[in-house]
């Protein structure tokens, strides 16, 4: 045969679609993201702005006063400000204040001399403004203006020191007679850059405070939206595969009935589709067992017969055929019935295994008795709620299996021993069938519960363990295959609740 080319190009994995609950948080989280910085930055501006507003009404109304008090007087400007007035202009706990009357030719005429030799072209914004102008090196804007008076933000060199200083400096012009002279009153930024600190500090506070508020109640709403369909979700993820109960529609948003409608639909069309296989399979096991009984019967009286010269082997083998037909078509019919109980076709009722048990010894005890093994009965009142039919016929699974494997490991059928128990549990009640045979080894257990799979030591269909498993899921039990006793051979155990 020719090698099988490979592809030069493999298909690409297929990408993780990311969740609609994550696609929604993101497009809520995103533009507040963006807005509530903003919102932050413009409320810090206004506050900030109003603040200096507040400050600078201060320094015009005093470069306003300090106006009217120079005078023009034969050519000699004059300025009348007291000692007691102006100790208490300069008088501040936190910032220094500096006043300054300069002439036509910007010469010192009183105050502070440093004042006549200040830059006048530096910007006026809050701090962070500052920061974030620097930052990005706009353009400045040109100084503020107030009732005449303008203001700017410059700086003044310290006497002694020789550091420069920021102030925020308000200028005046006054007429002087035939020429102008100016006021000028400077003062530190103490007092705004800690306002502005403090505005900034309450502004991100309040800022991450409404952030994680919002960001939680948005979460929480997303979550609360979601909440049906996860339900949905768990319910569908905890169903049985065989569990075609509609879903239900009430408390679920408008936006899923037509999911809820579609999968509704399907899960209808599955029911009839299962209910006609499973009717085909009854049928058809049903019709089989007539004809296969009969042939099973021919058989045997032609063993027990046995002219001269009939090939005995041979109708030993068509019996033995015809018998394991018929145990199929049996199996066939109650995997059917088990099938139909689980889509709601029967409803259950109370049983005692006991009972189930009792019936089961008058057809297995004729059989154990022909191939000499001791069938033995340990019974006590076992009540439980489920379906007589499908229990009596996963006993009888149990047992056939029994008969048919554990003389296997003897030399003498008389050697092997079966033993059937009913018991109750506190709120349990139990069902053991348990042999001395060869067994199923441990790692192979899980896998002939399922159908079609046999254990080393078989020879049947391999649908014996799996109606059994599937007879107790319908009856919402438990079961459990064991070591037998010694360690030695197959304990079955089924565990049903106990009716009240």
């Amino acid at each position: 045969m020719p090698a099988r080319r490979r592809p030069l190009l493999a298909p690409p994995a297929p990408r993780r679609s990311r969740s609609l609950q994550a696609r929604l948080l993101t497009w809520l989280l995103l533009p507040l993201a963006i807005v509530l910085p903003l919102r932050a930055w413009v409320q810090y501006e206004q506050t900030v702005g109003q603040t200096n507003d507040a400050f600078d009404e201060g320094l015009a109304d005093t470069a306003l006063a300090l106006a009217d008090l120079v005078q023009w007087d034969d050519g000699v400007i004059r300025f009348a400000l007291s000692t007691q007035t102006e100790h208490w202009l300069r008088t501040d706990q936190s910032d220094t204040v500096y006043i300054a009357v300069l002439g036509p030719d910007r010469r010192s005429v009183a105050g502070d001399a440093q004042l006549a030799h200040v830059l006048l072209e530096r910007p006026s914004y809050g701090l962070f403004t500052r920061w974030m102008r620097r930052l990005a090196a706009l353009p400045h804007q040109p100084a503020t203006e107030l009732r005449g008076v303008r203001f700017y933000d410059t700086s003044v060199r310290v006497q002694g020191a020789g550091t420069l200083q920021p102030v925020r400096l308000a200028l005046k012009r006054v007429a002087c007679g035939p020429v102008a002279c100016e006021v000028r009153v400077a003062e530190t930024l103490v007092k705004r850059e800690r306002i502005e600190n403090e505005v900034l500090q309450g502004t991100v506070g309040f800022f991450l405070l409404l952030v994680t508020i919002e960001t939680l109640i948005i979460v929480l709403a997303v979550r609360m939206s979601f909440a049906p369909l996860r339900r949905l979700s768990d319910e569908l993820a905890g169903r049985a595969s065989d569990d075609l109960r509609p879903l239900p529609a009430t408390g679920v948003p408008a936006e899923l009935h037509p999911f809820i409608q579609a999968t509704n639909g399907l899960f209808a069309r599955v029911r009839e589709a299962s209910a006609a296989q499973q009717a085909f399979i009854a049928d058809a096991a049903h019709q089989l067992r007539t004809p296969l009984t009969a042939l099973r019967t021919e058989a045997e009286l032609a063993l027990l017969e046995q002219p001269p010269g009939a090939p005995t082997a041979t109708l030993a083998r068509i019996h033995a055929a015809a018998e394991r037909a018929s145990r199929l078509a049996s199996q066939l019919l109650a995997q059917a019935r088990s099938d139909a109980g689980a889509h709601g076709l029967s409803s259950p009722e109370r049983v005692d295994l006991r009972q189930v048990a009792e019936q089961a010894a008058e057809d297995w005890v004729p059989q154990a008795l022909r191939e000499g093994v001791d069938l033995g009965f340990q019974l006590d009142p076992a009540p439980v709620t489920g379906h007589a039919y499908l229990l009596r016929e996963l006993l009888g699974n149990l047992i056939h299996n029994a008969l048919v494997y554990a003389p296997l490991a003897h030399e003498r059928p008389e050697d092997t021993h079966i033993t059937v128990r009913t018991a109750r549990d506190k709120g349990e009640c139990l069902l053991e069938v348990e042999d001395n045979g060869p067994g199923i080894p441990a790692p192979e257990r899980e896998r002939v519960l399922q159908r079609f799979q046999r254990g080393s030591h078989g020879t049947g269909s391999g649908l014996g363990l799996a109606i059994v498993r599937d007879i107790v899921s319908r009856h919402g039990g438990q079961l459990e295959l064991l070591d037998g006793p010694g360690g030695r051979g197959l304990c079955v155990r089924v565990r049903l609740a106990a009716a009240g």
